[in-house]
């Protein structure tokens, strides 16, 4: 599947899982995303996203359900883009 413009400047081209790839009008881009797939994503390390999820600036918004961590899609696009422009990458 092939992702639209705007979202395919947030999706890396290592052949990342399709359910990432698709495009925000999908009946699967409200799924909560898992550590892994948004470490995969951006391209580090899952204790990377954790800590960031938990306790480090730049802090990467999440939802917890207990124990569990999980990623709004959305709110990793939007962390991508407004940090990419704080970095003056954007």
């Amino acid at each position: 599947m092939s992702a639209s413009p705007a979202h395919a400047a947030t999706t890396p081209a290592n052949g990342l899982n399709s359910d990432l790839q698709r495009s925000p009008q999908s009946p699967h881009s409200d799924r909560l995303l898992t550590i892994n797939e948004v470490a995969e994503w951006l391209g580090v390390s899952k204790a990377w996203v954790y800590d960031h999820a938990t306790r480090k600036k730049p802090f990467l918004p999440c939802v917890r359900l207990g124990e569990i961590t999980r990623f709004r899609r959305a709110e990793i696009e939007s962390f991508i883009q407004e940090h990419a422009r704080s970095n003056g990458s954007a």
